[in-house]
């Protein structure tokens, strides 16, 4: 509603689009959505049957606490750009059902402290750990998750519902140097969760303290991606072809010139 260009950076101007319980089949394309406290806040119904919504070519991004925030839900997204935010980029809980292919996530938060990852996946809520669900799927596919943290990916099971999960043809920012990680959940090298990873390469932005997170021609993400799950989604977010070659994330990449 703030129109002056003092105001075009400003998060938290607004609340949310709140897709709320019981509702289904819910689609949303070419969308920029910006500056809001909650991008889209998503509540499934628990019986996962359909998709609650699908989320096509947009970008979520300058979120004060999160760009796309899941309990309990169906969503499937493609070619989608989840920028910036005080807390997460992406949040899901208490289960559910999630296909996130052809995505760019990544936080570069600068106006504030952040100590969350970019992506956080649990199967109960965080803040009543009683209120649980079933993780079906959340699976990640010729995608991106990266950020300025060093690490931008937490998986959060209760070890007693379902938690299923997979990254295929992957870039992730999960910086081991300092720490010796001896949770499985993070094997990294393991088949049955994690097929042709990337982790902590050089993703190339042209600019990611704005939020521009097309890659260019040095990005590690560059041909990285399966030709079989690109030919799913033939042109990127900007209409470029990616039939031929594919790179990870939401753009093709361009030369800076």
């Amino acid at each position: 509603d703030r129109l002056e260009p003092e105001f075009s950076d400003i998060p938290g101007q607004w609340g949310s689009i709140w897709i709320a319980k019981g509702s289904s089949g819910n689609t949303i394309n070419h969308m920029t959505l910006r500056n809001a406290s909650i991008g889209i806040l998503v509540e499934g119904d628990d019986l996962l049957n359909s998709p609650t919504i699908y989320i096509k070519d947009s970008q979520i991004y300058n979120s004060t606490n999160y760009n796309l925030f899941a309990e309990g839900a169906y969503i499937n997204a493609e070619n989608v750009v989840l920028g910036s935010a005080g807390i997460s980029s992406l949040h899901c809980q208490l289960g559910g059902n999630y296909s996130f292919t052809h995505n760019t996530i990544a936080n570069y938060w600068n106006k504030g402290f952040r100590n969350t990852p970019a992506v956080v996946i649990s199967n109960f809520d965080l803040l009543n750990t009683d209120n649980v669900g079933d993780l079906t799927r959340v699976d990640f596919k010729n995608s991106i998750i990266d950020g300025s943290n060093d690490f931008e990916l937490s998986l959060l099971p209760n070890n007693q519902n379902a938690f299923d999960y997979n990254l295929m043809n992957c870039f992730l920012k999960f910086s081991t140097r300092d720490v010796q990680f001896t949770d499985p959940l993070y094997d990294f090298e393991s088949s049955d969760k994690y097929n042709n990873l990337i982790l902590n390469g050089q993703p190339d932005y042209f600019n990611p303290n704005t939020d521009d997170f097309r890659i260019g021609l040095d990005s590690d993400a560059v041909d990285a991606g399966d030709i079989n799950i690109a030919s799913t989604l033939p042109l990127d977010i900007l209409g470029n072809e990616r039939t031929t070659r594919s790179d990870l994330g939401a753009y093709q990449a361009n030369s800076r010139d």
